[in-house]
């Protein structure tokens, strides 16, 4: 017992020092390995549940750090990075309370890169018919994931919307 509870004092030591998603992450990355460590250890004691909720705070705060870096390249049109990091949001963290916004940011990405596609002269016709096809498909794909994942979420109207503006099916 007194185990379990070491190895909980180490993360609540890192998570007490926790910065915004904004600053540093490096205790918020300890801080998230202990609680693991804690709990595929420990899995019985009964700091496990306080443990998986400080885990799930954790890792929100690490989800919206790479979430606000995705959309700042996306608002730069980086659109490959805005695409990496946004899909590693959604991948790794599936329970982020703002998943919606992170798929819209895919999809208006995919979306940016089947319009930066289309305006590239370098690019033949053909290639570039089946580049934008293929972007706008996995823009419209993200797009109703947030509609069907997420129903009752904030960004479901801007979802629809784009799929409409698309002159896609609304799930």
């Amino acid at each position: 017992p007194e185990a379990a509870e070491a190895q909980m004092k180490v993360g609540d030591i890192y998570y007490q020092q926790m910065e915004k998603p904004d600053r540093d992450y490096t205790n918020a990355q300890r801080a998230e390995q202990e609680y693991r460590a804690m709990i595929n250890m420990f899995p019985d004691s009964a700091l496990a549940p306080r443990a998986k909720q400080k885990l799930r705070d954790v890792q929100e705060v690490l989800a919206e750090r790479e979430t606000e870096v995705g959309l700042y390249y996306g608002s730069r049109e980086n659109f490959p990075a805005a695409i990496a990091r946004l899909e590693t949001v959604v991948d790794t963290y599936p329970l982020y309370s703002r998943s919606d916004q992170a798929l819209l940011g895919i999809g208006d990405a995919y979306a940016g890169s089947a319009h930066a596609i289309q305006i590239s002269p370098n690019i033949p016709g053909a290639v570039k018919e089946r580049l934008r096809a293929v972007y706008l498909d996995r823009a419209a794909q993200a797009y109703a994931k947030v509609i069907t994942r997420y129903p009752m979420a904030p960004h479901v109207e801007d979802a629809r919307d784009r799929l409409v503006a698309m002159n896609r099916p609304v799930p």
